[in-house]
């Protein structure tokens, strides 16, 4: 034999032993109350013989009430002929009764003809109910017989019972033998030989005894179903009086030994201790079974042999949540299995408990399965919630709450599907009651017929935006799509409109900024060119020997301008760089902006006296705070008052003033420009933008966007305003 062989063959054992086990222990668990520690006279079949032998022994034997003092006891009250009277039934009944009598002699004369026979048994007939109501209303003593009639009807019941169970009385004393004796009268009543108690019999020759048992000659809760045939309250009253001779009796009842043969009792008796003897074996054999399952899983590593990428791979594919469900399925009809197995084990034939074998290994085995695929599933996976992310339930939520983003849409497909349904449910209801069709098209004509003219209205305008759509995909010019209310598609069909228009509007920018780009990388190139330029230039002429001293000293000092100047155009570039980028720290405090604009205007005071401009300042007379970076804002000021400088028309006057407004500090600076300026404000903001756009003057066209970073870092805003030849500059800074 192969190994795949000997491999399947000890799955199989190992699944016979682990069936075993785990149906022993459902015995155990299912029987083990009614078997364990219990004999034959702890079952419930038994406590039923018992007690059904003391009402027998109650009704039959310690009662000796007498019929003639029960019937004597009777009697009628005037509220029961009251109550008798106003219950109609009885009179309904007597006259009925009356009708009945007469009807077979009306028929027979009216065959034959004779109506004036008919018309005397009629009057007859008539008399004698007229007679019955008169009775019924007037005749108390007529009413009291009729009562006392259905009272001793009760009492003859009791008494004709008592006869009934006489023969069943003589029966029950095989098997059981009584002694009790009356509380009040000390009285004996037993079946022992004379002069015998139980204490006189061996115990070899008793298999149940049971002392101290108290009752009484009249079982109260066995009338109840003698007299369950008796009309409502007339048998209360004899109740009542049986209960009166009630005599309460103490005594012993015991089960004899050998138990006679072929009787209900010996069968159950025999029975029972031969499932017993089986249950105590299977539990036995079944714990063995399990422990030697368990030793052979641990040491054999079982699980390997079940488990295989192959079926793991298909296993993982299933949403957990059905994999769960159905574990719980099949533990279920595990349990069932387990719970039915004490039947198939005592009562089964041999076929039937292999069978029933056969069906228990398939289904544990399915279950371990379940079980190993699932605990596989979870242990080779790092992200337990990505599994729970494949479920139906995970699926459902996320639905629902893609329903929940718009819940009028959601409704309304509702409420369209759910006519729909009733549509559907409609025809076999018209077939089977052809009477509603007429209905049934009214109704499809006034809500069917128009939901489905919205839904179909509603697909083609869902088209219609898919193709609009794609159109744009493909490049093509298409016009905006029309939309009206306020439904999905609708604000669908709107939103598209406003993301085609942004795009557009996104392509001028990109548009825009590569030109810009390249302004940039021809600007830099250009800036940075000039002073790289004459300082290999005159570096070159410093070589040349034929030079004079004074003009080593011109070129030198040529080359160290131009060396400033290109130093001051790399600093500016990584300071604009940085600002950009924001990778800048401040370090605010709370300073006086009137005092800090006062000082940068102080420092570039030589500048301001030698240029040909007229400067007018206004500041208020008190502080203004904030909470800046000092240093940071003297460049803003200093770089706007150096634009000033730069590109102000000559002989022009200059504006500068600091308010407050609104809580906010305005600081602003307006000048008359040299250059004539181009009508897109927005690009003086860019890098290596100047108003002098053939670059002959030394800024580095970085100012003011290296101003507007450092405002921004601020949060505040810095604008740009151009009329004509006029160019104002507007800080806003918040205050404190």
């Amino acid at each position: 034999m192969d190994t795949k062989s000997k491999n399947r063959v000890f799955l199989i054992i190992w699944l016979l032993l682990v069936t075993f086990g785990l149906n022993s222990l459902g015995l155990l668990l299912v029987h083990g109350e009614e078997y364990l520690g219990k004999d034959y006279f702890d079952t419930y079949n038994f406590q039923e013989n018992l007690d059904e032998f003391k009402q027998v022994l109650s009704i039959v034997e310690l009662n000796d009430v007498k019929k003639s003092d029960v019937m004597a006891k009777l009697t009628v009250s005037d509220s029961e002929i009251k109550a008798y009277r106003n219950n109609t039934t009885y009179l309904n009944n007597e006259k009925m009764q009356i009708e009945n009598a007469y009807a077979k002699t009306i028929d027979k004369a009216k065959a034959s003809g004779d109506q004036k026979q008919v018309k005397s048994l009629k009057a007859e007939r008539d008399k004698k109910i007229a007679e019955a109501e008169d009775r019924f209303h007037k005749d108390d003593n007529y009413i009291k017989g009729k009562i006392l009639k259905n009272k001793e009807r009760s009492v003859d019941k009791f008494f004709n019972r008592k006869k009934e169970l006489r023969p069943e009385w003589m029966a029950e004393q095989e098997l059981f033998l009584y002694y009790f004796k009356n509380s009040k009268t000390g009285q004996v009543f037993t079946n022992l030989p004379d002069g015998q108690s139980f204490e006189d019999i061996p115990k070899n020759k008793l298999l149940f005894v049971k002392n101290n048992i108290t009752i009484a000659n009249i079982d109260f809760d066995y009338l109840n179903t003698i007299f369950s045939d008796i009309p409502q309250g007339y048998d209360q009253e004899t109740k009542d009086i049986l209960k009166s001779f009630a005599t309460p009796f103490r005594g012993t009842i015991g089960v004899q030994s050998p138990l006679p043969e072929e009787s209900a009792f010996t069968v159950q008796y025999k029975q029972f201790n031969h499932e017993k003897t089986v249950f105590y074996f299977m539990i036995f054999m079944g714990i063995i079974a399990f422990i030697v399952s368990l030793i052979l899983w641990k040491r054999h590593r079982v699980s390997e042999h079940f488990v295989n990428e192959k079926w793991q791979s298909l296993y993982n594919r299933i949403p957990i949540d059905i994999c769960i469900a159905a574990l719980f399925l099949s533990l279920y009809m595990t349990l069932l299995f387990l719970m039915d197995y004490s039947d198939v084990v005592l009562y089964a034939t041999l076929f039937g408990k292999i069978k029933a074998m056969i069906w228990r290994v398939i289904v544990v085995t399915v279950t371990l399965l379940q079980w190993l695929f699932l605990v596989t599933r979870f242990r080779k996976t790092d992200d337990g919630f990505q599994i729970w992310k494949t479920s139906i339930i995970y699926k459902m939520f996320e639905s629902f709450m893609d329903i929940a983003v718009d819940i009028g849409t959601g409704v309304k497909t509702f409420v369209l599907l759910f006519i729909v349904f009733c549509t559907g449910i409609g025809i076999p209801i018209v077939i089977n009651i052809p009477q509603l069709f007429p209905i049934y098209v009214v109704l499809f004509m006034v809500i069917t017929l128009p939901a489905l003219l919205i839904v179909m209205k509603r697909i083609g305008h869902f088209n219609r935006v898919v193709q609009n759509t794609e159109d744009l995909v493909n490049g093509k010019a298409v016009p905006d799509l029309a939309f009206k209310g306020r439904s999905g598609i609708a604000r669908l069909a709107k939103n598209i409109n406003v993301l085609k228009h942004g795009v557009k509007v996104s392509q001028e920018k990109q548009a825009k900024s590569e030109r810009l780009k390249t302004e940039l990388i021809t600007n830099v190139s250009h800036d940075l060119r000039t002073p790289l330029t004459s300082i290999i230039t005159y570096a070159e002429l410093l070589k040349s020997p034929d030079i004079t001293e004074d003009e080593r000293k011109t070129y030198i000092e040529v080359i160290d301008r131009k060396s400033k100047r290109l130093k001051v155009l790399i600093d500016d570039l990584f300071e604009a760089s940085k600002m950009a980028s924001g990778a800048v720290e401040l370090i605010k405090e709370k300073v006086d902006l009137v005092q800090l604009l006062q000082q940068t205007l102080a420092e570039n005071d030589e500048r301001i006296t030698e240029s040909k401009l007229t400067f007018r300042v206004y500041t208020l007379e008190q502080p203004i705070y904030a909470i800046v970076d000092g240093q940071k804002l003297w460049r803003v000021f200093d770089n706007l008052i150096g634009n000033i400088l730069k590109y102000s028309l000559e002989n022009t006057r200059v504006y500068i003033a600091i308010m407050k407004e609104n809580g906010k500090a305005v600081i602003t600076f307006k000048n008359i420009t040299k250059y004539e300026l181009s009508g897109n404000i927005d690009e003086l903001f860019e890098r290596f933008k100047r108003g002098d756009t053939s670059r002959h003057t030394e800024g580095s066209g970085l100012g003011l966007a290296i101003a507007k970073s450092i405002v921004d870092l601020h949060g505040g805003s810095m604008d740009i305003d151009v009329d004509g030849d006029l160019f104002k500059v507007t800080v806003r800074l918040a205050t404190v």
